[in-house]
């Protein structure tokens, strides 16, 4: 799954973490949901081996998952980056216009490697990385990261391709009066009954308690929920 599963001539993770975080995602039950839509037949992504070619494989449209820094800029036209960032986002490869002229592509999914200190998970972790709570707390911080590229951004896009080859936000719910295709997608994921949360909080919450962690429905929800529209 490109660079997020990486590994070294030794046969280590280069990006340990977040191939952990990658791997709780891709092994539960809403990731292997998920990654068959995209997958081809016979591949083996975690401990799944996919059957047959997924729906959106079938019509060119795959799906990477790449370690990547996301943290921003120092200033405008500087190569150099800040202790700030975003935990993850999702891009289209190639522009979004050769996607929709050549009708396939790739969807990367691009997960910070950086420790971005605005994710207070990452700020601990960065603060205390001896701390094994603190690293476990972030590689979930990050695993929720890819369910929310994943779930919101990557499967909407894949299927507003899908339906007319055109990225018009036709999977979406027409009355939330943005034509932005990314704060569409958030606006309908932060709904009541919406895909993301009916996937999403649950399956986090059985992460959290196999690793002896006790968290609400309602705490999950809150954390998948604090993002910008």
């Amino acid at each position: 799954m490109s660079s997020i599963l990486e590994q070294d001539e030794d046969g280590n993770y280069v990006h340990q973490e977040l191939a952990e975080a990658f791997l709780a995602f891709a092994n539960s039950d809403v990731g292997i949901e998920f990654l068959s839509k995209f997958a081809e037949g016979g591949q083996t992504i975690g401990d799944h081996t996919f059957e047959e070619d997924g729906e959106f494989h079938s019509q060119g449209i795959d799906l990477a998952f790449n370690a990547t820094n996301e943290n921003y800029s120092k200033g405008e036209g500087s190569e150099e980056r800040g202790d700030r960032g975003a935990n993850a986002r999702t891009k289209l490869s190639p522009s979004p216009y050769q996607f929709e002229r050549n009708g396939k592509g790739t969807i990367n999914v691009n997960v910070n490697k950086v420790l971005n200190v605005n994710n207070e998970y990452a700020k601990a972790y960065k603060n205390d990385p001896d701390n094994p709570m603190a690293k476990t707390l972030f590689i979930l911080s990050r695993t929720l990261s890819i369910f929310h590229e994943t779930i919101i951004h990557a499967d909407g896009l894949a299927g507003d391709l899908a339906d007319n080859c055109t990225l018009d936000c036709s999977n979406i719910n027409k009355n939330l009066n943005t034509y932005n295709d990314g704060v569409q997608q958030h606006i309908q994921a932060k709904q009541e009954g919406s895909l993301f949360l009916t996937k999403v909080v649950p399956v986090m919450r059985q992460l959290y308690n196999a690793v002896g962690i006790k968290r609400t429905n309602a705490q999950i929800k809150k954390q998948a929920t604090n993002f910008n529209n």
